[in-house]
């Protein structure tokens, strides 16, 4: 989490105006893809999802980082696919769209603190939902 969160930061810090579109484009495509629910087509979403997270950090200057996210991402898309066939209802506990909004406008902000903050709710909530599920990580 302190990785992921540390490398939005810098991404806020470094990132150029093309960051900033690319982070916009990946926040339009995730929100169609949320609206009406993200289990309307879960294969689009994930994907959607990565790219949004992707993009957040995108602008940051660690190419090892970024390689080391991408990995620990996939590794936790390994739990998240497990709970959903467990019949984990996420949904049901939050409003994804809505905590990643938060993320969004605090990052188009340059909001650093309020990013992070908001970035480490969304990473918390999710392995406090998948460790309710009883899904070893």
């Amino acid at each position: 989490m302190r990785l992921e969160t540390e490398a939005l930061r810098l991404s806020i810090r470094y990132g150029d105006t093309q960051w900033e579109a690319q982070l916009r484009a990946a926040f339009d495509n995730l929100s169609a893809s949320e609206a009406p629910a993200p289990s309307a087509d879960p294969a689009g979403w994930d994907q959607a999802n990565r790219r949004f997270h992707e993009a957040l950090i995108a602008a940051h200057r660690s190419p090892w980082s970024q390689y080391l996210l991408k990995l620990l991402y996939r590794h936790g898309e390994r739990y998240r696919h497990v709970a959903i066939r467990r019949g984990t209802n996420q949904s049901a506990f939050r409003n994804v769209h809505e905590e990643h909004a938060l993320i969004f406008e605090a990052a188009v902000a340059r909001q650093e603190a309020r990013a992070a903050l908001a970035l480490e709710a969304h990473i918390r909530l999710t392995f406090e939902l998948l460790s309710s599920a009883q899904i070893e990580m």
